[in-house]
C-alpha cells in the first residue's frame, strides 16, 4: 500500500495538478481581497469583509472546480486501461491502487485549502490588522477539508466510469443547488452538497448567501457542526469502501 501511496505520488509530481495549488488560491484570494477593499471596514469585533467573501465563495464556487480538476486529472492519468493493466502485472493491487488515488486526492485538496488559508491569514493580519478570529478561520479550514472529503471517492468514481466532464456537470450544479435552495434550511443534513456552506454559518458568523448573522441567528447553532462532521466522515468511509469494490470488479485482472 506505501508503495502505491509513493508511485501516485510520484505521477502526481508530473501533472498540471501542481500549478492548481499555487494557481487557484493566489487568483481567488487576490480577487476576494479586491472586491472587499471595495466594500469597506466589517462592523468592529466582526470578521473582515475579506474573509466573509473568501470563505463564502470558497465552499460555494471555488471548491468544487478545484475538487472536479483535481479528481478529474488523477483519472486522466489513467484513461488508458494498459496502464492499469501494467500496475496489475507488477503485482499492485486493484483495491491499492483505488485507496491511493483516494489518498493522494485528499492530500491534494487539503494542501489547495490550506494555502488559501495561509495567503487568508497573511491578509488578514496584515492588510485588515485582525488576530481575533484567526482560530476561527483555521477551524473553518479544517471543516472544508473534512466536509468535502466525501466528494473525493464519488467525483474519482464518476470521472473513471462516465466522463472526467461529468464531474463539473454535476459537482459545480448540485453545489450551487445546495446553496441556494438547502443550505440555510432544516433539511441540510439531507443534501452533501450544502455541508459546507451550511457549517460557515456557526464557525465564522456568514449566511450561506455571503451576508453577516445576527449572534441569536438559529444558523449559529454550533450543534450542526459536530452533526456535519460526523455525516461527512461517515459518507467519505461508506464511499470510499463501494468505490474501491466498484473499481476492483471493473478493472481487467
Amino acid at each position: 500500500m506505501i508503495n502505491t501511496i509513493k508511485a501516485e505520488w510520484l505521477k502526481e509530481r508530473h501533472s498540471s495538478n501542481r500549478s492548481l495549488f499555487w494557481i487557484i488560491p493566489l487568483v481567488f484570494t487576490i480577487f476576494c481581497f479586491l472586491v472587499s477593499m471595495l466594500m469597506g471596514k466589517a462592523e468592529s469585533g466582526s470578521i473582515s469583509f475579506f474573509i466573509a467573501a473568501a470563505y463564502n465563495w470558497y465552499p460555494s464556487m471555488i471548491s468544487p472546480i478545484v475538487l472536479s480538476l483535481i479528481t478529474s486529472h488523477a483519472i486522466k492519468r489513467e484513461d488508458d486501461q494498459r496502464k492499469i493493466d501494467f500496475q496489475l502485472s507488477m503485482n499492485a493491487d486493484a483495491k491499492s491502487i483505488w485507496i491511493a488515488k483516494i489518498f493522494i486526492t485528499l492530500l491534494d485538496y487539503s494542501i489547495v485549502t490550506l494555502f488559501n488559508l495561509i495567503l487568508a491569514v497573511i491578509i488578514e493580519v496584515t492588510v485588515f490588522q485582525e488576530t481575533t478570529s484567526i482560530g476561527a478561520i483555521i477551524f473553518a479550514s479544517i471543516i472544508l477539508i473534512i466536509s468535502n472529503s466525501w466528494l473525493i471517492p464519488f467525483s474519482l468514481l464518476i470521472a473513471y466510469k462516465l466522463n472526467r466532464l461529468m464531474c463539473f456537470a454535476i459537482n459545480v450544479p448540485m453545489t450551487i443547488v445546495g446553496v441556494a435552495f438547502f443550505a440555510a434550511a432544516p433539511a441540510w443534513i439531507y443534501f452533501p452538497w450544502s455541508y459546507s456552506t451550511r457549517m460557515m454559518a456557526p464557525v465564522l458568523g456568514i449566511h450561506p448567501n455571503g451576508t453577516f448573522l445576527a449572534v441569536d441567528s438559529s444558523l449559529m447553532d454550533l450543534s450542526v457542526v459536530v452533526l456535519g462532521i460526523i455525516t461527512s466522515f461517515a459518507l467519505f468511509i461508506l464511499l470510499s469502501v463501494t468505490t474501491t469494490s466498484l473499481f476492483v470488479r471493473s478493472v481487467k485482472i
